[in-house]
């Protein structure tokens, strides 16, 4: 048996695979094309061969900018007597994303501390001072200190907090 490499060959496998020839199969054809859909949504969604992992880059414009700074507003009051009303701001600063992408694991932070040349740097000052001569240090200290920075990046900075909604395609960025 050749593999299916269409989705009409692969609807007839798949009913030859439930017994058709032998046994009457009462299905449409619309019927057999919607669960081929779905098992191919299926296998993309939660089967770790149906993802692919990438990395997108994003152009933040003006438009973006301006959208973000608004808010829209939204109220809410109680459901026992209608005698309290609050109103809530909610913030526009998220990224429209491709229907396409599943998950969201991270954003690239948007500091320069990571390789910088920025004379006030911490990386920058122990490179300059001590790094001077490659002959004389020994590249194991120089690890350690920048494993030391690093760590106290994440302490004090932290990651980027993000939060991705699938079903609006919106990547919301909380950050300042």
């Amino acid at each position: 048996m050749a593999i299916p490499t269409s989705k009409s060959t692969f609807k007839d496998y798949c009913l030859r695979a439930l017994g058709s020839g032998v046994i009457d199969i009462n299905v449409s054809d619309d019927q057999a094309d919607d669960r081929i859909d779905e098992a191919l949504q299926f296998f993309a969604q939660y089967h770790y061969d149906g993802i692919e992992k990438m990395y997108l880059k994003h152009l933040i414009t003006e438009e973006e900018v301006t959208r973000a700074r608004a808010n829209t507003t939204s109220t809410g009051t109680d459901t026992s007597d209608n005698s309290i009303t609050a109103t809530f701001l909610e913030g526009n600063n998220f990224i429209p994303m491709p229907s396409a992408v599943v998950s969201v694991i991270q954003v690239w932070p948007f500091t320069d501390t990571g390789g910088g040349s920025n004379m006030f740097d911490m990386r920058y000052q122990l490179r300059l001072n001590d790094l001077f001569d490659l002959s004389s240090t020994s590249v194991i200290q120089y690890q350690m200190a920048m494993d030391n920075l690093d760590f106290l990046e994440h302490i004090l900075v932290g990651e980027t907090p993000i939060r991705f909604n699938q079903h609006q395609n919106r990547l919301y960025i909380d950050a300042d």
